[in-house]
């Protein structure tokens, strides 16, 4: 008896654990709040009701299967954080008619397939601070997305075939390892002939931007390019874009800035602080009507500092921190004494 009973459990499978175990889930109604427990469960739509907020946090959850969360007819907003995620399945989030934000941040997702987020109404997707490397080609094909934050993951590349049919306007991904932004970036967005609200992808390992890459692209509301590896933005690269309104580009390697880059462009504000710019051509700044730069911690000439400030007298353009600029530019003169200091210690150190 004892024989067959050591087989039995040696041959059985383990039993799988609930998708919820354990789990607290806050619940917000338009008058009232709650705290429920779900002791163990596949199912999260049973302990919800009506609710308009679900927050679930610092709560353990490996995965989400298919129809984990599933029928949430009432809920607008949506929280699955601190939860350990590391896996979500197509089908696990169904008939969510109301739901217009999903946040999954500070998971431990490290892809996203396609599937996902198949039919849900939102607006707003969250998936900072988790470990995603990995973005399937249709992951965000057709949705009603219009902002999407993925700061502090691991994305490596960008494809525009991600948000094919995706009213996508708003994009942050900072502080990833994005080295390149391919031709027709955007194209998803020409296609539907709507301009890009912001895009920031601040801190990532960026180099080079294809100069194709705004190609279609009429109009840009913020684009920020800071803390990256920038030398140059290529002649011709804005020629679509008719409008940009703030374009941040300080703390990169940027020497030249040229004229053919925003020939066709209306530029209102660019930040180029903390680069290597020695001079900014007055041509930039009359094509693109900009009515205020940065350029401090630059080593801009002081030559090209007194030539900005005979041009812009009657002008609206705003050079910021300008009289810093003129005490701190860098002369000609003094610039050949250096070289010249540095050739003569040189041939000093030689000679003894």
């Amino acid at each position: 008896m004892l024989l067959v009973l050591i087989l039995i459990l040696c041959n059985s499978k383990p039993i799988a654990s609930a998708t919820f175990e354990n789990i607290e889930v806050g619940l917000s109604f338009s008058n009232d709040k709650r705290i429920v427990v779900i002791t163990s469960d596949n199912y999260l739509n049973k302990y919800v009701h009506q609710a308009d907020e679900v927050t679930i946090k610092d709560q353990k959850i490996s995965k989400l299967v298919e129809n984990s969360v599933t029928d949430l007819t009432g809920v607008i907003r949506l929280h699955m954080t601190r939860c350990g995620i590391e896996e979500i399945r197509p089908g696990a989030f169904k008939n969510l008619p109301l739901l217009k934000e999903l946040n999954l941040s500070n998971n431990l997702l490290k892809e996203i397939k396609n599937g996902v987020f198949a039919n849900l109404p939102f607006d707003t997707l969250y998936l900072e601070n988790n470990r995603i490397a990995k973005i399937e080609n249709k992951a965000f094909n057709n949705l009603a997305l219009a902002n999407l934050f993925m700061d502090n993951n691991r994305i490596s590349t960008w494809n525009s075939e991600w948000f094919y049919g995706t009213r996508l306007i708003g994009i942050s991904m900072g502080n990833n390892l994005i080295e390149n932004l391919p031709r027709r970036s955007f194209e998803y967005l020409a296609k539907l002939n709507l301009g890009l609200v912001y895009l920031i992808l601040n801190n990532n390992k960026l180099k080079s931007i294809d100069p194709d890459a705004f190609e279609g692209l009429k109009e840009a509301s913020y684009l920020s390019f800071q803390n990256n590896l920038l030398e140059f933005l290529e002649p011709g690269l804005f020629d679509s874009v008719q409008q940009i309104y703030t374009l941040e580009l300080n703390n990169n390697k940027i020497r030249e800035v040229y004229y053919e880059t925003f020939r066709n462009t209306k530029l209102s504000e660019i930040n180029l602080k903390n680069n290597l710019l020695s001079c900014i051509s007055t041509d930039i700044f009359n094509a693109t009507r900009m009515t205020k730069i940065y350029v401090h911690g630059n080593p801009i000439k002081c030559h090209c500092v007194e030539y900005w400030e005979k041009w812009k007298k009657n002008k609206k353009l705003e050079i910021d921190n300008f009289n810093g600029l003129k005490k701190n530019c860098i002369s000609v003169a003094n610039s050949c004494r250096f070289y010249i200091f540095l050739f003569v210690l040189t041939l000093l150190v030689f000679a003894f």
